[in-house]
């Protein structure tokens, strides 16, 4: 017997599995008719307006809505009325811990060329671009996860912040946090 952390997590799997057993039950029955094998499922055609808003859907499923992580997103325009609260963020981060900026682009340096390898294909970005936006990235991440677990207001913000309080995009951001392709590097 399997003992279970997290109920979120396992309902998701839950519904997965029921999501598959029902796609799995509709699949065409296929049978075979004088040697032939026939299916029962006709397709639509491949440009009819029903396929192409479902394809159209499928692709914003895999794009950010508020904020870009790490590379894949980066500088995309829809994405970039966020970045001054980034530049907010790493600020208070900074007053907070008592350090300069020198400290954490000097870490970063040094693991960027294991932070380049993860990502697929060559990387135009410079190197202190791409040191600046997981330095920018990853301070955003770290005070979102503070933020949730000690409570904004004791990192500084005000109730109302429009982004660093439960009253601002807090839910859009935690959808995008979690995507796939919007996710910044972790290193043990």
């Amino acid at each position: 017997m399997a003992i279970v952390y997290d109920k979120e997590l396992l309902a998701w799997y839950v519904i997965t599995l029921k999501l598959r057993g029902t796609v799995e039950s509709r699949l065409p029955k296929k049978s075979t008719y004088g040697g032939e094998i026939v299916s029962a499922y006709e397709p639509r055609p491949p440009g009819s307006e029903w396929v192409i808003s479902i394809e159209e859907k499928l692709a914003q499923a895999w794009v950010p809505q508020i904020v870009s992580l790490g590379l894949y997103h980066h500088g995309e325009e829809h994405l970039r009325h966020l970045e001054q609260h980034k530049w907010r963020c790493l600020h208070r981060v900074l007053k907070r811990s008592g350090q300069g900026i020198a400290l954490y682009l000097d870490s970063v340096k040094k693991v960027e060329w294991r932070a380049r390898a993860c990502y697929e294909g060559r990387i135009s970005m410079s190197r202190n671009k791409f040191v600046e936006m997981m330095v920018l990235d990853g301070c955003f991440v770290i005070e979102m996860f503070l933020g949730f677990a000690e409570g904004f207001g004791k990192l500084g913000y005000a109730f109302n912040d429009p982004v660093f309080s439960m009253q601002g995009s807090i839910l859009q951001i935690q959808r995008d946090m979690i995507m796939l392709e919007n996710q910044i590097l972790l290193f043990m």
